[in-house]
């Protein structure tokens, strides 16, 4: 099996490419992941992020309450700004939960 040095060289071009390109961290956690991506399709994997993360969590009745009081009947409905927000609380939820921390506004569990 021969390997055509022509690849090889493209190969190791790339990669060189790839290791000059810096990485920069997120700041702001969990919507981090989607900040990246542009238009209908970063609204969308905040959406489902959001979904997925009450659910794993059990937080499945703190964003229905959330939906209620914005006026919406599903994730979809919120606006971006309320997306926003409803997903940095449940990034500070989560980072609370996986502490084991109680909650600043609510009395201690323990």
């Amino acid at each position: 099996m021969a390997v055509e040095q022509g690849n090889v060289t493209r190969v190791r071009q790339l990669l060189r490419e790839a290791a000059q390109t810096g990485f920069k961290p997120a700041e702001n956690g969990f919507a981090s992941h989607v900040e990246g991506i542009r238009g209908p399709l970063r609204r969308r994997a905040m959406v489902k992020r959001v979904r997925l993360a009450a659910a794993y969590y059990g937080l499945d009745a703190e964003i229905d309450a959330f939906l209620a009081e914005a006026g919406c009947a599903s994730l979809s409905g919120l606006d971006d700004v309320r997306l926003r927000a409803l997903s940095g609380w449940l990034g500070a939820a989560m980072d609370r939960l996986q502490v084991v921390a109680d909650h600043p506004d609510a009395p201690a569990a323990r």
